[in-house]
């Protein structure tokens, strides 16, 4: 498995090949050693895939990004990418390359039951999925009073004949 990553400023590439007929999966986590010295002074550092990528491990950050092979969309909270890395399952000669990261502060915790409501799956519009979990409890609602029963009910309602209130003399 070949994993390259690159950052310029807020831009992001991450680049996941399986180059093997055989099918794959693990973690990204600790990159290769890299020279971060001159030729012959060499300063060999790993890095994390966070520290790459520029990734902040904050409890209240995700970071959705995107597919460039198949447009769909993930994803991914700041201190699981920091602490776990990436996890891939990948067919023989696989690929992903995942662009777009953007940065996502959680400040009233909807992003977090997205990203739980995800599991790791990805989705072609991310923000559809959001509305929907913003929306779950109103439609949830809506299915219990709008079920064949009660639409049933109000349908034979309408058909029945209206009674009129009895008069009261005075």
């Amino acid at each position: 498995v070949f994993v390259y990553s690159n950052r310029h400023g807020d831009e992001r590439a991450l680049v996941v090949y399986n180059n093997a007929y055989a099918p794959t999966r693990g973690r990204i986590h600790t990159s290769a050693a890299i020279n971060f010295g001159s030729a012959e002074d060499r300063d060999l550092r790993r890095l994390t895939l966070s520290e790459a990528l520029g990734l902040r491990d904050a409890p209240d950050v995700f970071y959705l990004f995107r597919d460039a092979r198949d447009g769909l969309q993930y994803l991914r909270r700041g201190t699981s990418l920091a602490h776990e890395g990436m996890y891939f399952d990948l067919a023989g000669y696989q690929y992903h390359v995942f662009l777009d990261f953007e940065e996502i502060v959680d400040t009233d915790h909807v992003w977090s039951r997205v990203c739980d409501r995800l599991n790791g799956r990805g989705v072609p519009d991310i923000h559809r999925v959001f509305r929907e979990t913003v929306l779950a409890p109103m439609l949830e609602t809506f299915r219990l009073v709008l079920n064949p029963r009660t639409l049933t009910e109000f349908t034979r309602s309408l058909h029945e004949p209206k009674r009129q209130a009895p008069v009261r003399k005075a």
